[in-house]
């Protein structure tokens, strides 16, 4: 049976091939226009690659909050393969984990969405709604940020600095409080 089933795809090689590619340079676009911040990896000139999966390369900090935001609307994702193996314990025996830097940085800041090539129209329109929310969102809170700290060195940081507030005054259960914090969070969403 599984032969049968190779012998049939092999037939499609060539149709699933330029499906991969198509499916890979749609996603690159979606993605970049979308997300400030990411950037993906060259093609060597010479390479004719049949995409898996489609990598991006994270600024310092936006690999969590993209991941989460795309897992939350049902696009998977997933780790550069294993980053750092050494951190599995079936590796870890090894060598120390701390003597591969690079590999570590790879893990916080690289994770790929696979290039399939049944992907349709439909799905790359869902898949760049989502990420004109997140886009939305983000801008929306830097201009919070830009109005609140009076700049955006520190976007991370700030926005860590109004979760802990939000958290704060939602855990008083103050009605005056609270009323404050969902105009906050309606801005953060809405710009308004």
């Amino acid at each position: 049976l599984q032969g049968a089933i190779g012998i049939e795809q092999l037939r499609k090689l060539d149709e699933i091939e330029a499906n991969r590619k198509v499916s890979k340079q749609t996603l690159e676009r979606i993605f970049t226009d979308n997300v400030e911040g990411l950037r993906v990896p060259k093609t060597l000139d010479k390479a004719d690659p049949c995409w898996f999966g489609t990598p991006f390369i994270c600024d310092e900090g936006l690999k969590p909050r993209l991941v989460q935001h795309l897992e939350d609307n049902k696009i998977q994702t997933r780790n550069y393969f294993a980053g750092n193996i050494l951190m599995h314990p079936g590796y870890s025996f090894l060598d120390d984990v701390r003597d591969y830097p690079e590999a570590n940085k790879v893990l916080d800041t690289v994770f790929f969405i696979g290039a399939a090539p049944h992907y349709t129209q439909p799905v790359f329109d869902y898949i760049e709604s989502v990420l004109k929310k997140f886009k939305k969102v983000y801008e929306n809170a830097k201009k919070l940020m830009d109005i609140s700290f009076g700049n955006l060195d520190n976007v991370d940081e700030n926005l860590q600095i109004i979760n802990n507030k939000l958290i704060q005054k939602q855990n008083r259960h103050d009605p005056i409080e609270m009323l404050s914090v969902q105009h906050l969070e309606a801005f953060i969403v809405t710009g308004k």
